[in-house]
């Protein structure tokens, strides 16, 4: 019966719960407000009329400059040019700004490394304490790395970020230009004595050798044969996939020079007489056709090609084509020439013909540029037959020219082309007779005869660099290769 109760007290107990569930009534449930919006008729903007073009304002058209009063007064070839060998004096240093050091306030004394902890190396340091002191400062880099790399070049590669682009030492000559009275000239002569870089300044008259500190960087010493103390330096910096220009610093100067490389077309060539080839290079100006141009004679002697192409250059440079050709018998090996007189006048004939082909210059304004012991090849090579004929004869002398290889009356009174002769040397005197020669060809028998007498300047960088080929150097560093292009320049065409 107590059994039966309890189950029957669950059920009813259970059945009031149900109806009290059904009968209540829940609120409904919304989602929060988010946000309350107003709504505002937008008002239209007035339309904005667009700006007007800029005009440029009219530049008043320059006068061109006719061609003939560009180029060069010509050389008189009725009278005897003498240059004036005065040495100009250097331009005085100019004007540094020099800073001065603002004075402490008064109530703020300087403290002495000493007081700030540092560490003085002292002479009575030990060396260990010094080698482990110097450690702590070193960083080590591979003997085969020119640099240490970082960042991009680190994650994405040497090869690709250093290595890329890499510039031969060779593309390091050339002149490179400052303004249009200043040039600076990077002569190679590492094949001679020098060993190393020269650098000429056209307006100071400096020669220095350069001492390579890395592979881009070189240092400046106090004179051709002193390295240190250092006096300024030469940074080349490339553009693309050449040496265009470079940072050049000197002491008494202010501010740095950056010289603007002159890229002349510059290719190697060979051409072949009989059996026998020959090899040499060519070279034009920058741009341009219709340049005169001369075959380079120096003799039968080796020259270092890497000294010629310093006076080629200087030629393309002033707007004269030439071509160079090594004599036979030069090597490797061999500091002489086996090639005789008349073998080399016919080889320069056949230079001169390969000079023609090129169509960059003017067929009606080639001839022979002829330096000291070329002279006499060059007049052979006048008589000889060849399919272009010269059109003139530039002989350029100096000390290491032999008097005695000169032509006499006969010869330069037969000369039937315009003709430059360019004395030059330390000493002038020795060659009166053949100024006297010249004079009488040109004046009794009215030949077209220039003549200058240009005595070397006495500079002292010459003069340290007194050698077997210093006549190479001095014919770029006393402006030769200009005064030949401007006088080629006012030939008849």
């Amino acid at each position: 019966m107590r059994v039966l109760s309890w189950i029957l007290s669950l059920l009813f107990h259970a059945s009031v719960a149900f109806v009290l569930i059904q009968a209540a009534t829940l609120a409904p449930v919304r989602p929060p407000e988010l946000m309350q919006v107003d709504l505002t008729v937008e008002e239209k903007l007035p339309e904005l009329e667009p700006c007007p073009h800029p005009v440029p304002v009219p530049v008043k058209p320059e006068k061109p400059v006719p061609a003939e009063a560009a180029r060069p007064a010509p050389l008189p070839m009725d009278k005897t040019v003498m240059l004036d060998d005065q040495v100009a004096p250097p331009p005085p240093p100019e004007a540094e700004a020099i800073e001065s050091r603002p004075a402490p306030p008064p109530d703020v004394t300087e403290i002495s490394p000493v007081k700030r902890g540092e560490a003085i190396p002292t002479h009575e340091a030990t060396r260990e304490e010094y080698e482990e002191h110097a450690d702590a400062e070193k960083v080590y880099v591979r003997k085969t790395d020119h640099l240490a790399h970082r960042g991009a070049e680190a994650r994405f590669g040497r090869m690709l970020f250093a290595d890329y682009f890499s510039y031969s030492s060779d593309e390091f000559s050339g002149h490179f230009r400052i303004s249009d009275e200043r040039t600076i000239s990077i002569i190679d002569a590492r094949d001679t004595k020098y060993g190393r870089f020269l650098l000429y300044d056209s307006k100071t008259g400096i020669l220095r050798r350069l001492k390579m500190f890395s592979k881009y960087i070189y240092t400046i010493g106090p004179s051709v044969h002193e390295d240190e103390p250092i006096v300024g330096s030469v940074t080349f910096l490339a553009k693309n996939d050449r040496i265009d220009k470079f940072i050049l610093l000197l002491d008494g100067e202010r501010i740095a020079k950056f010289p603007n490389k002159i890229h002349i077309r510059e290719k190697g060539i060979r051409f072949t007489r009989g059996k026998a080839a020959l090899e040499g290079f060519q070279t034009l100006p920058p741009e341009g056709a219709g340049h005169p141009g001369g075959v380079i004679l120096s003799g039968p002697e080796c020259v270092p090609e890497r000294l010629v192409q310093g006076f080629t250059r200087a030629l393309g440079k002033n707007g004269s084509a030439s071509l160079a050709f090594a004599p036979r018998g030069c090597g490797e090996n061999a500091s002489r020439s086996s090639a005789r007189l008349d073998v080399l006048a016919g080889d320069a004939s056949a230079a001169l013909d390969m000079l023609a082909r090129d169509p960059g210059v003017d067929t009606k304004r080639l001839g022979f540029i002829a330096m000291n012991h070329g002279v006499a090849p060059a007049l052979l090579a006048l008589q000889s037959p060849h399919e272009t004929r010269a059109a003139f004869l530039v002989c350029v002398l100096d000390d290491f020219a032999p008097v005695e290889d000169m032509p006499g009356p006969r010869v330069l009174n037969s000369l039937d082309i315009p003709s430059l002769w360019i004395i030059g040397g330390r000493d002038t005197t020795r060659w009166n007779a053949l100024v006297a020669a010249l004079e009488a060809a040109r004046d009794k028998v009215h030949k077209p005869i220039s003549i200058v007498i240009a005595p070397l300047r006495k500079r002292k960088d010459l003069e340290q660099a007194r050698g077997e080929n210093s006549g190479w150097l001095e014919h770029v560093a006393e402006g030769h290769a200009r005064l030949i292009s401007s006088w080629l320049a006012t030939l008849k065409e």
